[in-house]
């Protein structure tokens, strides 16, 4: 017969485990019901501490800290986790002491040394933070490997980095982080997504509250325009960190494909919620509020994007495509100024050139518009892979297999609904404004037909 755990540890694991399955409130309340009976229990308290931060209360488990500490001055992880309420509350020089405290009570604390370091780097002490996390790379081999691995990751040498997450999964099959590593390298060198997507599904599995996994299967799974599966995962990642700007942000844009745009929205502002500085997301929040017909909610999350990145092009040539908007003269200059810059990507400058061209052709100068979507074209010609015979010969297999043969063997074949709307035309023969005219309808939509045909071929055979 199994024996029953004394009180104490029986309210401890049951703590933990609410906390391990990202339920803080119930390990909150477990917490509270122990500590009423027996208010010194410094355990109690610092798990406490934690359920309150998952709740992001942070002043409130420092509170409960500062308290454990006057029963327990030489308990290191009370200081770490101090040192975690203060840094959660922006308050970084403070916390610094914190952490060097708990690692000097306690010189094996990983993640105590990871802390410090980020803590410093807040303050602007560059060269200690890089001696803290030089301590934490180096207490752990496996580590030390994990940051080798990524530096390749980085540098494009995916085979390399390849085998140094494959040889670590053979010493440690349960180290998530190189199940993660390796995945993210088979999808960056192009090869083996399946495996990727299987790596992440059993990081996941293995480490239920790894946040990090989550938001990069969500990711992948988009990729691999499995939206609704995305969608799900990501909606986890925000469950175990409601502050997490990539999580929401993973979830606006799975919704986005999905064509959900109204739950897209609420997801990309729970992000901007968050941190309203990021421009990319404000830019995928300004394109979904343009799906959802608000021009002028869409205006001003673009704006707020070329506000937080001056040479932010494509927010520039997304408001110019929304066709009845005009640039302020402001604009116009701001982005006269952008093309002057030296630093400017391929991509950045083609999207400037053709939004100063709509600017220019609103004014009626149509001179200086010309000379700016000629010089646009001319540069997007440049990254456009286009060959002449090979287009011919397409068009010409396509011509011998779709004959009238073929079409009257096939008369009375497919899928008989009324919904789809296909436009078939000749290049350049107004199929994409036929579209738009018919996308004007409340009740009609324009879909990604396009790309999602193209990877349903690809796929064919596989």
């Amino acid at each position: 017969m199994k024996q029953a755990l004394p009180e104490k540890d029986a309210n401890v694991q049951r703590a933990l485990d609410y906390l391990r399955h990202n339920r803080p409130l119930r390990a909150e309340e477990a917490c509270r019901d122990y500590l009423n009976k027996h208010p010194g229990c410094t355990d109690h308290i610092r798990l406490l501490s934690l359920a309150l931060m998952k709740q992001d209360r942070a002043a409130e488990a420092e509170e409960q800290l500062r308290f454990a500490l006057t029963l327990d001055a030489d308990f290191p992880q009370l200081y770490e986790d101090l040192g975690s309420a203060l840094a959660m509350q922006s308050r970084f020089e403070e916390a610094i002491p914190e952490f060097e405290k708990a690692i000097q009570l306690q010189p094996a604390l990983p993640l105590a040394q990871k802390k410090l370091g980020q803590a410093l780097a807040s303050v602007g002490r560059g060269e200690d933070a890089d001696e803290a996390f030089k301590d934490y790379i180096d207490s752990d081999p496996e580590r030390a490997e994990i940051i080798k691995g990524i530096e390749l990751q980085r540098a494009g040498k995916h085979d390399e980095a390849i085998e140094i997450f494959r040889d670590l999964l053979k010493g440690n099959p349960n180290n998530v982080n190189a199940m993660r590593h390796l995945a993210v390298s088979y999808w960056q060198g192009k090869k083996r997504l399946d495996d990727a997507e299987a790596l992440l599904r059993r990081a996941t599995q293995v480490a239920q509250d790894y946040t990090g996994a989550f938001v990069t299967l969500g990711a992948l799974l988009i990729e691999m325009n499995k939206y609704m599966d995305a969608v799900a995962v990501f909606q986890k990642a925000t469950e175990l960190e409601p502050k997490n700007v990539e999580g929401w942000t993973g979830l606006g844009n799975a919704y986005g494909r999905a064509m959900y745009p109204e739950k897209a929205v609420y997801a990309f502002e729970k992000a901007i919620a968050i941190n309203d500085n990021v421009p990319g997301v404000l830019s995928a929040y300004a394109w979904e509020l343009k799906t959802l017909g608000d021009q002028a909610a869409a205006l001003k999350a673009y704006r707020a994007a070329v506000k937080a990145k001056p040479k932010f092009g494509q927010a520039y040539w997304s408001m110019a495509n929304l066709k009845i908007f005009k640039f302020k003269d402001e604009e116009l200059e701001n982005m006269l100024q952008q093309l002057e810059r030296d630093d400017l990507t391929d991509v950045e400058d083609i999207h400037f050139r053709f939004a100063v061209g709509k600017a220019m052709e609103d004014k009626k100068d149509y001179d200086q518009a010309w000379h700016y979507y000629h010089t646009g074209n001319q540069r997007q010609r440049m990254t456009v892979e286009y060959e002449m015979i090979e287009l011919e010969n397409r068009q010409k297999a396509v011509k011998d297999v779709f004959d009238a043969q073929l079409l009257n063997d096939r008369a009375g074949v497919g899928y008989d609904v009324p919904d789809p709307i296909f436009i078939v035309g000749l290049p350049r023969s107004g199929s994409t404004l036929v579209e738009q005219i018919l996308a004007s309808h409340s009740q009609v939509e324009g879909t990604s037909e396009l790309p999602i045909l193209g990877k349903i071929a690809e796929s064919i055979g596989r």
